[in-house]
């Protein structure tokens, strides 16, 4: 995850960008951002459909990524106060195993 410019101020926008990079087999993925308080989102796009939806400040995608694929979600947000903020993200996802796979 990164942030573009790494401060603002109030009125001023960023982007935070998520990058997960899927493994060996397909699979739907959740990647989901609840944006502090004193950020607004303006805005969420992501790198593959669907598209991401904004509930307040939460923002969650879920887009199925085949073999290997990279999704990147860029959110873009606009500083309502002056403050230092601390944004988490979480992915999930279960990638299924193929039939010949072995649990050890």
């Amino acid at each position: 995850k990164t942030v573009s410019p790494g401060s603002i101020v109030s009125g001023d926008q960023a982007d935070f960008k998520l990058s997960f990079i899927n493994g060996t087999n397909p699979q739907t993925v959740t990647i989901s951002d609840a944006i502090p308080t004193g950020l607004s989102v303006v805005s969420a796009n992501g790198s593959t459909s669907p598209a991401p939806t904004v509930n307040g400040q939460n923002v969650t995608w879920q887009p199925t990524l085949a073999a290997n694929e990279v999704a990147t979600l860029t959110i873009t947000v606009s500083g309502m106060a002056t403050g230092w903020y601390e944004n988490t993200a979480m992915f999930s996802g279960v990638e299924m195993l193929d039939a010949s796979a072995t649990l050890a």
